[in-house]
């Protein structure tokens, strides 16, 4: 059984944390906690925080943060990526195990975390919603987008993580959505096949 949960969060660098608000607002999210340097935002479910944004010198992709399952999966994830529980610094709290994955970005685990009670919403529109797909055809799936990085060091460590998730390889198509330099763990790689822009579908 996978140590992870559910998704927590997505993480992003902002360089105008007021247009970033006011964008989330228009998007149907709600401010929990702002500081000078970071803004968290919740949805209509009882997850504290869906959206984070830090501020920051540009717009990018940071990280992702998820739900461990149990206090006993998260011990295991931290000693699976050579990290350690800590209680969690961020609006919250509950404990969390932070590392940085194969392709750049922050992940965070996180147990424990403060709920809130579920906001009222109405019914979902008549189109792909999460009750059920009514669009014809192909759905299109959302993407990660990797820069120089080889597709087996990330997937071999997803995989230890979550061994539940099935990641599927896919032709490259369009530009790299993040500009990132490489990791250390990924330095060998990259000298040897170059670098490599790979999608991922979840």
């Amino acid at each position: 059984m996978s140590p992870i949960c559910d998704i927590a969060f997505v993480r992003y660098q902002v360089t105008d944390l007021d247009r970033m608000a006011a964008f989330l607002a228009d998007f149907g999210l709600h401010t929990v906690v702002r500081t000078e340097s970071a803004l968290y935002s919740r949805a209509a479910g009882p997850v504290h925080h869906a959206h984070i944004a830090e501020i920051g010198p540009e717009n990018a992709a940071v990280g992702v943060g998820f739900l461990a399952r149990s206090a006993e999966a998260l011990s295991k994830v931290a000693r699976q990526v050579g990290s350690t529980v800590e209680a969690n610094p961020e609006p919250g709290g509950g404990l969390r195990v932070r590392f940085t994955d194969p392709a750049g970005f922050v992940i965070d685990l996180i147990h424990g975390q403060a709920t809130h009670e579920a906001l009222p919403v109405r019914q979902p529109l008549p189109f792909n919603a999460w009750t059920g797909r009514k669009r014809l055809g192909h759905p299109a799936p959302p993407v990660w987008a990797m820069s120089r990085c080889s597709l087996p060091t990330s997937l071999g460590l997803w995989r230890s993580i979550a061994t539940c998730w099935a990641l599927r390889r896919r032709t490259p198509t369009g530009p790299v959505r993040r500009k990132m330099s490489s990791p250390p763990s990924c330095t060998a790689a990259s000298a040897s096949s170059g670098p490599t822009t790979t999608r991922w579908h979840w």
